[in-house]
């Protein structure tokens, strides 16, 4: 296939992104700031000198994300302290970041020279997103079925990308086809799977070709696999985006730092994908 013919989307000012180009990288600090800002900051400069385009954080409140009954549920926790302490209330008020945080946040970025994006989870959080200006929303797994949700990111006109994590090829096609009837045909799908982490056996990453064939979209991949070498592969398979959880240190409490990349595995997937993609390239 050639790049001529394949579906291109302008993530960024300073980004185009389609199938076989060299991978937007994205360090999902997600929660692992902890809600401490000089931790996100200085984990905003690591991902800057690894290389990534990109930092992205979520959105959310203690009320857009989690339902009562869920809090009920979790009150406590028995495995590991380092990633849980308290209730399922009291970490989730600890770790959302307040709309201020993500003004200084999305200050600092632009300092760095590095993308800020996120994940709503709620309309008021697209909203927020949009006055910051972000170069695109990242839709989460879970609101790929979300009808409503995806309208009304969509009429924002700004890209959307969109994981896939758990969802079926109709349910993708009515996401596309949702965000498509809205005028907005600016759509990036990322494979994913939604185990943290995934076995092996279980990650497909062929999933990246199917995608390419069933949709006229960029396809990228939100990996939750430790190290460097699955998100690597993916780069061969023609993934245009990139998206790794990421740390200052796996061994920090919260919740996803264990199964996150840390600053020297980050810089290998930002030097050695653009290796790979390079080497693709002389194909087209």
């Amino acid at each position: 296939m050639g790049r001529d013919t394949i579906m291109k989307v302008h993530l960024s000012p300073k980004k185009e992104v389609y199938n076989f180009c060299e991978p937007y990288i994205i360090a999902e600090i997600g929660a692992n700031h902890n809600g401490d800002m000089d931790l996100a900051k200085k984990m905003i400069d690591s991902a800057v000198e690894c290389g990534c385009d990109a930092v992205k954080f979520q959105s959310w409140t203690p009320k857009s994300l989690i339902a009562k009954e869920e809090y009920d549920r979790n009150q406590s926790y028995d495995d590991s302290p380092k990633k849980h302490f308290g209730s399922l209330k009291e970490m989730v008020e600890r770790y959302y970041l307040r709309d201020d945080q993500h003004v200084e946040l999305k200050e600092y970025c632009k300092t760095k020279g590095v993308d800020f994006c996120s994940s709503p989870f709620s309309n008021e959080e697209v909203d927020l997103l949009v006055k910051l200006d972000v170069p695109f929303l990242k839709i989460a797994s879970m609101d790929i079925n979300n009808i409503p949700f995806l309208k009304y990111a969509a009429k924002t006109m700004k890209p959307l990308v969109i994981s896939t994590g758990m969802s079926t090829l109709s349910e993708i096609e009515t996401a596309v086809n949702t965000v498509k009837a809205e005028g907005n045909n600016n759509i990036v799908l990322l494979h994913c799977i939604s185990i943290y982490p995934p076995k092996d056996k279980d990650i497909h990453l062929r999933n990246i070709t199917m995608l390419q064939q069933a949709f006229d979209l960029p396809i990228g991949f939100s990996d939750h696999s430790f190290g460097a070498s699955i998100p690597l592969a993916s780069v061969a398979l023609g993934a245009c985006i990139i998206e790794k959880h990421f740390t200052l240190d796996k061994d920090l409490p919260g919740w996803d730092h264990e199964i996150s990349a840390n600053p020297v595995e980050m810089k290998t997937i930002c030097e050695d994908s653009k290796k790979i993609a390079a080497d693709f390239r002389k194909c087209f």
